[in-house]
């Protein structure tokens, strides 16, 4: 049996999976608000209580948001300012005498939805999520693709194209990375209100403005035609460099069926003529894309089969 966690904001929920990547139990409990010590003490009392339940486990594999420093494998950018600078590998392997990997929520969702997921028959696969934030995964051929400094896939923090910028008069918003302009400021849940507020200098939160968008609101309508083209735009570049069989979304816009339909159409308007786009593809494995992206990730890195 394996293990993964999905670390959130609000929670921390394991499930046990079997050799065929099923959830067997869950568990959860809240995450802790800013105590290093209790994180890591919730962390063993979810794993005791999914081991008392499903007995040996032969990995732990952790999905969360933040990223890990290559060189000396501290977590960095993480959502909860607790863990960065920390050794999370070496306190964890204190606490467990089975392995531990850890690995971006991120790039767990795409390896999730490439392996027996929505994109499970096509090759070369990006996992897009359009979440509170921005990120993603690439994997080729049920193969995760990590790079130098393990962070292939964060497209969120690239720059606005200046095309798109110059076409809505857009200014360079902050982004909590430090720097302005950052696609996700623009193109995730609170990018849908960052634009509206731009635009009609009123502050609306995204689940409004979809609805009224749904409901003919001509407001919130353009809104949404503006996020698409924004969308669509930034995708199409990555299309040409990564050149994906399928982009699979994630994150809270991805329920929005509005998306597919307008997305398609306007991506394949932006790429070279002659090119055959990427399949745009809703995810299959929602909430459990986490804890089976980790153990996935897990089970190919250990070579464990």
């Amino acid at each position: 049996m394996y293990l993964g966690m999905d670390i959130g904001g609000s929670k921390m929920e394991i499930a046990a999976l079997n050799i065929d990547s099923e959830v067997i139990i869950r568990e959860r409990l809240p995450t802790p608000g800013d105590d290093y010590e209790l994180f890591l003490n919730t962390i063993k009392q979810l794993v005791d209580i999914a081991i008392s339940k499903v007995g040996e486990v032969k990995l732990l594999a952790l999905s969360m948001c933040g990223l890990v420093n290559n060189r000396d494998r501290t977590v960095w950018s993480a959502n909860l300012p607790y863990l960065n600078d920390k050794d999370l590998f070496k306190d964890l392997a204190n606490l467990f005498s089975f392995p531990v990997y850890i690995e971006n929520d991120c790039r767990c969702f795409a390896i999730s939805e490439a392996i027996g997921g929505a994109a499970d028959k096509f090759e070369t696969v990006f996992g897009a999520i359009l979440g509170t934030g921005v990120g993603g995964g690439f994997v080729i051929r049920k193969r995760l693709l990590s790079g130098k400094n393990g962070i292939v896939g964060e497209w969120g923090h690239s720059c606005i194209d200046s095309s798109m910028q110059q076409k809505y008069k857009l200014s360079l918003l902050e982004c909590g990375c430090g720097k302005k302009g950052c696609i996700e400021q623009y193109i995730s849940g609170r990018g849908i209100s960052n634009l509206y507020r731009i635009f009609f200098k009123k502050t609306r939160n995204t689940e409004e403005i979809i609805f009224d968008m749904q409901q003919g609101c001509q407001d919130a309508n353009y809104i949404f035609n503006v996020f698409i083209d924004i969308l669509s735009n930034e995708l199409s570049s990555l299309t040409n460099i990564i050149d994906p069989d399928a982009i699979v979304l994630g994150g809270g816009l991805s329920n929005i069926t509005e998306i597919y339909p307008a997305l398609r159409d306007k991506l394949e308007k932006k790429l070279l003529s002659k090119m055959l786009p990427p399949v745009i593809l809703p995810p299959q494995y929602l909430d459990s894309s986490g804890v089976r992206g980790a153990v996935l990730f897990a089970i190919e890195k250990d070579n464990i089969f």
